[in-house]
């Protein structure tokens, strides 16, 4: 057992501090809660929201916890941090610079999105600049909308000439379940649709990956359910086939996830 979330909190008018260990929600640096067990960083952010519709925030990261890696957090060498800014409003839009030293790249990413005639249309760009080996440049474009009580959506992304760098999980638009997509060298896409009945929240999605191999391009599939029994206690379900490109064929898991809120 660990604490992923043990940290200081403390607002001074607009400005917020979080200093400690905590989860983290930007594009390319994200706790991935798969199993139960987000992804985790010891880290100091600072948050300000004194301008309308814009937030800055800047984090710098000292140790992190890989999701699945176990209980121990691990030092990060160098200065690891990250500043954003986000715009919403009558659009949204956000852009990040990053600074990893443990993994040698420094990275840029901006994204952009708005809604016309009720379909949500985003484009992100993703540079990311390695000390050594070549460097890697993503876009993407996403449409989502809502059609007969269906969320339906479908993404394409491009990395090109390298993977794109990231911690624990990335923002990219046909990352899935088991998949994340800065992972891929090529050409990405997926769809998805969601509805809920009776109770019952039902997801599917279906994705195919560009793995840098030389055997073939890979593909996922996800159905995921949630039911809520009560507004403290659901049940929720995931089941995915994922071919990973390598010729050893599909992998298959299901997950039963139990949450109680206290």
């Amino acid at each position: 057992a660990f604490l992923n979330s043990a940290n200081i909190t403390a607002t001074y008018g607009d400005t917020t501090f979080v200093l400690g260990r905590q989860l983290l929600d930007t594009p390319m640096i994200q706790s991935f809660d798969w199993l139960l067990a987000p992804g985790s960083f010891e880290a100091y952010t600072v948050v300000n929201k004194s301008i309308s519709n814009l937030t800055l925030v800047g984090t710098y990261i000292a140790a992190y916890r890989m999701n699945g890696s176990g209980t121990d957090f691990a030092d990060l060498d160098g200065d690891n941090w990250t500043v954003g800014a986000s715009y919403s409003d009558a659009f949204d839009a956000s852009v990040w610079y990053y600074n990893v030293d443990h993994s040698d790249y420094t990275q840029v990413y901006a994204d952009a999105g708005v809604e016309v005639s009720g379909i949500k249309l985003a484009a992100q760009y993703v540079d990311t600049d390695y000390d050594a080996g070549d460097d890697s440049t993503t876009y993407g474009v996403k449409a989502e909308t809502t059609l007969a009580g269906f969320d339906l959506a479908a993404a394409y992304v491009n990395v090109d000439d390298a993977p794109a760098g990231f911690l624990d999980w990335d923002g990219l638009y046909t990352s899935m379940w088991m998949t994340p997509t800065s992972g891929s060298v090529g050409d990405n896409w997926m769809v998805s649709a969601a509805t809920e009945f009776s109770g019952l929240s039902v997801s599917a999605a279906y994705g195919s990956f560009a793995y840098d191999n030389d055997v073939e391009d890979g593909s996922e599939f996800d159905l995921i359910l949630g039911y809520g029994i009560t507004d403290c206690i659901s049940l929720d379900a995931a089941y995915t086939i994922t071919d990973y490109g390598n010729g050893d064929g599909d992998e298959q898991v299901m997950e039963l996830i139990a949450t109680y809120k206290f």
